[in-house]
């Protein structure tokens, strides 16, 4: 899931006794927590349609203590090389979702702890080719816009214009759709650990998770500690971490941290990443060692 932040930009003022009003949207993306504006709580964090799933449902609560307006649209990124993600360029080919999925309502009004469910539904069109379709379901808080503010911004007796800008924070999530024949492998590689100079700084395990085949990957990692003498101890995790498709390579962190006793500087290090919700044993997808 990601946190969008947009600014509107908004320019007031009198040109020959006309008013201009024009606005700028653009987006500023980052990883971030389940939260929009600190106050809606989504769930799932990401929806599948695979098999012979053709509905599924996202729940919307507004956390928050003011009532808020939500607008919900579709929109196509790439993830990069460090996990964030950009916008898809216009005209360029993929395998997208949002060809292929349906979703109602298409705005919704909350009320301080009420919850709205929107509806998907997966309609696959005769022919349609085997692979991964993503696109990503993006929910906005609108800002309340008045007459109050208007007036503030615009002087009626100046030419001069006024620039007023306002924060629009949304959410997203992956909407996936798998079809077809489909084939994915995870390999780790080129593990390092990595002390920060800065006290107040975790260390960390930079790896590359290198995928292969046409359908993504995701999972959680485990980092294990073994001392000279054999002593395990689970030094640090990371959960919901995806290679999307058709990426082929992701340098991740993995944060490990400090525990009395455990020396980091000596034994190895047992890195592991599993299919969310199981273990080694059952849902192992790839696995390396890093000796000290």
């Amino acid at each position: 899931m990601k946190i969008f932040k947009s600014n509107v930009l908004s320019q007031h003022g009198n040109f020959y006794g006309v008013r201009v009003v024009s606005s700028l949207l653009f987006f500023i993306t980052f990883l971030a927590s389940l939260n929009c504006s600190a106050s809606l709580l989504i769930t799932p964090s990401r929806v599948v349609f695979e098999d012979r799933t053709r509905t599924e449902q996202v729940t919307l609560n507004n956390k928050g203590s003011e009532t808020t307006t939500y607008r919900i649209s579709f929109i196509r990124q790439n993830m990069t090389v460090d996990g964030n993600f950009e916008a898809v360029e216009d005209n360029q080919e993929g395998h997208y979702s949002d060809e292929i999925v349906r979703y109602s309502p298409r705005q919704v009004v909350l009320e301080p702890g009420q919850t709205q469910i929107v509806r998907l539904r997966l309609r696959k069109p005769k022919g349609l080719a085997d692979g991964e379709y993503r696109s990503h379901m993006l929910l906005q808080a609108l800002p309340k816009v008045t007459s109050t503010d208007i007036s503030k911004a615009v002087d009626e007796n100046s030419d001069e214009i006024s620039v007023e800008i306002t924060t629009i924070l949304g959410v997203s999530i992956p909407v996936i759709v798998r079809h077809g024949d489909l084939e994915s492998e995870l390999k780790l590689a080129n593990a390092s650990f990595v002390a920060s100079p800065e006290s107040k700084k975790k260390p960390y395990i930079a790896v590359d998770m290198n995928r292969s085949g046409n359908e993504s990957t995701y999972g959680d990692f485990k980092v294990t500690h073994v001392s000279e003498s054999g002593k395990s101890t689970i030094v640090g995790n990371a959960k919901g971490i995806a290679v999307y498709s058709p990426n082929q390579i992701r340098k991740f962190q993995i944060p490990v941290n400090v525990i009395e006793g455990v020396n980091l500087k000596k034994g190895r290090f047992h890195i592991t990443y599993v299919q969310s919700g199981k273990d080694e044993s059952t849902g192992l997808i790839s696995a390396i060692d890093l000796e000290l």
